[in-house]
């Protein structure tokens, strides 16, 4: 597996836990380090928003909980970009409430015969 997660990939999460970047902000998000995550404040809806600066064919996303912090009712969407108001529906997935490789599938799995993101360059994941 190739991840599209690069230098130029930009980030924005829905918030930080006490405001505090520095121990759970969003660069803990692909820093492959077990140890480390991106914490939420409390509440819901939670969200991840990926800008990967162009246009990709994503066949797979892999996505790790924390144990007790799990998603309940999460989906994914897509847009051709950052600027975009359009945010298109791909699929709803329900994570397990543990902290074990939560989700790991093709995206064909999520939208009937879609292969890819096709022409967008962002996603969007949303945890309730």
């Amino acid at each position: 597996m190739c991840s599209l997660i690069q230098d130029k990939t930009r980030v924005r999460v829905s918030s930080v836990l006490n405001s505090d970047v520095k121990q759970f902000g969003k660069s803990f998000l692909f820093d492959c380090q077990d140890d480390t995550c991106w914490n939420s404040s409390e509440g819901t809806p939670q969200w991840i928003l990926v800008d990967l600066g162009t246009q990709a064919e994503i066949k797979e996303i892999a996505i790790n909980f924390q144990g007790g912090f799990a998603g309940k009712d999460c989906w994914i969407e897509t847009s051709p970009s950052i600027n975009s108001n359009e945010l298109k529906y791909r699929c709803k997935f329900y994570p397990e409430d543990d902290s074990t490789l939560q989700i790991s599938f093709l995206l064909q799995t999520c939208v009937g015969n879609f292969t890819s993101v096709g022409n967008d360059s962002v996603i969007m994941l949303t945890m309730l």
